[in-house]
């Protein structure tokens, strides 16, 4: 319940699904690396092969290419949940080039070479 007062994310609800492994402390460090806060949350699990959709807001990594090493390894713990999980999938709702041009605003998007196993996929 570390978001119960909406401190971390006013956005979200109260109670997260988010892997085990990760620390309160850990989460509130991605939470600074993530757009209004917006850390990766479980959205839905597929009944039968378990494949799950997690949502989040841009990573800031800006025009420097910034780069957060918690919020790294708190991707891969969440590919990790999944035992059948060789890969993921990043999809960015936005075009690739809207992508880049929020660099400049602070934004952007996940660096493939900063997530192993992770392909990342714009609209």
């Amino acid at each position: 319940k570390m978001n119960d007062t909406y401190e971390v994310c006013d956005s979200y609800p109260a109670v997260w699904a988010i892997p085990t492994a990760v620390t309160e402390d850990e989460i509130r460090a991605v939470a600074t690396f993530r757009s209004r806060g917006r850390v990766p949350v479980l959205s839905w699990i597929h009944p039968e092969s378990q494949a799950t959709l997690t949502r989040s807001s841009q990573p800031l990594v800006g025009v420097s290419g910034k780069r957060s090493a918690h919020d790294e390894k708190y991707i891969q713990l969440i590919m990790d949940a999944n035992a059948q999980s060789h890969k993921m999938f990043i999809c960015d709702a936005r075009p690739s080039t809207n992508a880049i041009a929020n660099k400049a605003k602070g934004g952007g998007y996940e660096p493939e070479d900063a997530y192993p196993n992770a392909e990342i996929v714009f609209f």
